[in-house]
């Protein structure tokens, strides 16, 4: 875990956060994505580092026999922001759709993938998610897949309509 406090006092702040939920009614953390913009805007090169770390993090973690993956989580959720940040949306919205595929109580990470979904250009779905976010958020969270991809984000846009 020496790579995620690394990681921690490279960003300058926790990679766990407030979790937006049906239960808790906590607002949007923008930490990730603030903070992130701050430090990390027109600094690609430590940018793509950090997104190294990251990816090589989540690789650790994955692997591990009794997997955190709410942290899991959190790091595809911080890892979509940087991707974010250089307008890497393709790779934004696949983190984001990860992040949602090992938590899918927090509502930031919808939140997330519908932005990140509207800057690489898919307003139908950005529309369909923010119309319908509670009624998605609540077929996600019991709809028995695995994994959200990208025919499941049709399935629960259809459905909550």
């Amino acid at each position: 875990m020496s790579l995620l406090i690394e990681i921690e006092n490279e960003i300058g702040f926790p990679i766990k956060r407030i979790e937006s939920t049906d239960k808790t009614l906590s607002p949007y953390d923008e930490t990730f994505s603030f903070k992130l913009f701050q430090k990390y805007y027109r600094k690609e090169n430590e940018l793509q580092a950090l997104i190294e770390k990251t990816t090589r993090l989540l690789f650790v973690l994955e692997k591990e026999p009794n997997k955190d993956t709410r942290l899991i989580a959190y790091c595809f959720s911080l890892l979509g922001n940087m991707h974010y940040i250089l307008k890497d949306f393709n790779k934004s919205i696949g983190c984001f759709m990860k992040s949602l595929s090992y938590n899918r109580e927090d509502l930031t990470n919808w939140i997330e993938l519908m932005f990140a979904l509207r800057a690489h250009g898919n307003f139908m779905e950005f529309e369909g998610i923010i119309f319908n976010l509670e009624k998605i958020y609540s077929l996600w969270l019991q709809d028995p897949a695995k994994e959200l991809k990208k025919e499941k984000i049709y399935e629960l846009i259809s459905n909550a309509r």
